[in-house]
């Protein structure tokens, strides 16, 4: 009886260390597939942070970072399907694509809204990514110079000072976003939209405002630093303009009508 135990705990050993085995083989086999496939395709170097296999969707998982960029700000993950062949998918691109039409649009921003304290992000659709991998356009600009029809760019613009109070002060913020508007639509883009916050300027006003932006991802996860809800209610106004906005707006007029402001006692926590 005794060395049927000890024979099946043998066989038990024996099979995980197999399994073990062949489990670290397949991880390499995965590790150097993941980085060949990613250098190969953005001519960039990656580290990998960590891998695992996720059982439920019979995928490798493997956590990437760009390895001359923080590892913090642009981790990725690539996936990788049992089957040899299968090359994986991975969401580099779209933040890759992001981080650069926000450097191309950043010095266009910061001149139409004339030095005001704003931060701002871009994000661009899932067809112009396709695009631009297809015609392999190294740039933004020679995207929207050359595809231009093909590119929507969607704008969250926040400005933290007052840019409202006042008639005077009101009017040229509109002109602002009307000339940010119409160098848009000069683009010939297939259209975009534009969300701009204005944020208490008193309350944020002795504030690392970069610092919170990035530590609450754009006031939309939470932190044990402050609470970004209270953060998030500082908000006085905003200016929404969508698809259906971006074609029928014809002048400053239009702008200004979609100016508004927030009530927070109508909106639940």
């Amino acid at each position: 009886m005794k060395k049927r135990i000890l024979m099946l705990l043998l066989i038990i050993f024996l099979s995980n260390l197999l399994l073990g085995c062949n489990g670290e083989k397949e991880k390499i086999r995965i590790k150097t597939l993941v980085m060949n496939e990613l250098e190969t395709r953005y001519e960039e170097e990656f580290e990998i942070k960590r891998m695992f296999y996720d059982q439920k969707r019979s995928k490798w998982v493997s956590e990437v970072y760009p390895k001359e960029n923080n590892i913090d700000d642009e981790t990725f993950f690539a996936y990788v399907k049992k089957d040899p062949k299968e090359r994986g998918v991975e969401n580099y691109y779209f933040m890759k694509v992001s981080n650069l039409t926000t450097i191309y649009y950043k010095p266009i921003i910061k001149k139409k809204f004339k030095g005001k304290k704003i931060y701002f992000s871009c994000g661009i659709e899932e067809h112009t990514k396709k695009k631009l991998d297809k015609y392999k356009y190294r740039t933004i600009k020679n995207l929207i110079e050359k595809n231009g029809k093909d590119v929507v760019v969607h704008f969250e613009i926040y400005i933290f000072e007052d840019v409202v109070s006042t008639e005077e002060k009101k009017e040229e913020f509109i002109k602002e976003v009307w000339e940010l508007f119409k160098y848009l639509k000069s683009q010939n883009l297939k259209w975009a939209s534009i969300t701009i916050n204005i944020y208490d300027e008193e309350f944020f006003g002795n504030k690392d405002v970069e610092h919170i932006l990035k530590e609450s991802n754009w006031f939309s996860s939470g932190t044990s630093e402050f609470d970004v809800f209270e953060y998030r209610r500082k908000k006085k106004y905003v200016l929404y303009i969508e698809e259906k906005d971006y074609k029928n707006i014809e002048n400053i007029k239009d702008i200004k009508k979609r100016l508004r402001k927030l009530d927070w006692s109508l909106i639940k926590k």
